[in-house]
């Protein structure tokens, strides 16, 4: 039997020290959207965030997503809407994941337990492989991706405010045990549900074969 999709108001995600869940976007989170992303630290680290951001880039991207092959979940913790969540399919074999917090939820793990809490879940596709794009220097979303299991798989260029940046391409493998998605990743020993912590000196030897410039952490 093909793995049915839980509904959005099934799913619920507990976050490091706090409750929180993935939840569908409507017209009233404008002005939170707002007030998150009109951060040019925010901003410099996606592909299609403009800055200033301003209200009516909020609704504008709110009424598209209601025809949108990408699926973004609002992310919220006690209440209170923290970043967003989205997934999309590749291809036939490969759903790739996109994501960002606002910079005053920055630090609290919150964007390595969205990731890993997505890939668990029942509303995740089960396609084999799972892919994400990140800019070469951000290294906080990198570090988030390597926690996940995810490993580089090639450089890439993306688009960035009609520029074109370095970015890595990574990939995670997954194996789907139905009827409730739970993941494996072929990453070594690591398995999904028990992250093994990050290794700073083992991460960064990989990133500096891959990029051109230093890497330095951002503030």
């Amino acid at each position: 039997m093909p793995h049915v999709p839980a509904p959005l108001s099934l799913m619920l995600c507990i976050f490091i020290g706090f409750k929180g869940m993935f939840r569908e976007f409507n017209l009233e989170d404008s002005s939170n959207i707002v007030a998150l992303l009109n951060d040019a630290d925010v901003s410099k680290w996606t592909s299609h965030i403009p800055f200033p951001y301003t209200e009516n880039d909020a609704i504008s991207w709110l009424k598209k997503q209601e025809n949108s092959l990408r699926k973004p979940l609002a992310i919220e913790i006690e209440n209170k809407l923290v970043g967003c969540i989205s997934y999309w399919h590749l291809d036939s074999l490969t759903t790739e994941v996109g994501y960002w917090i606002g910079k005053s939820f920055w630090g609290k793990g919150i964007a390595t337990t969205a990731v890993s809490s997505l890939l668990d879940s029942t509303i995740f596709p089960t396609t084999p492989k799972v892919a994400a794009k990140v800019a070469a220097e951000n290294i906080g979303s990198l570090r988030v991706l390597e926690k996940c299991g995810f490993k580089v798989n090639k450089k890439c260029r993306v688009e960035k405010s009609g520029k074109m940046i370095d970015a890595f391409f990574f990939t995670l493998k997954l194996m789907h045990n139905n009827p409730i998605n739970t993941l494996t990743a072929f990453a070594g020993t690591h398995t999904r549900g028990a992250a093994t912590p990050l290794c700073p000196t083992c991460l960064r030897p990989l990133l500096e074969s891959y990029a051109p410039s230093s890497l330095t952490r951002r503030k």
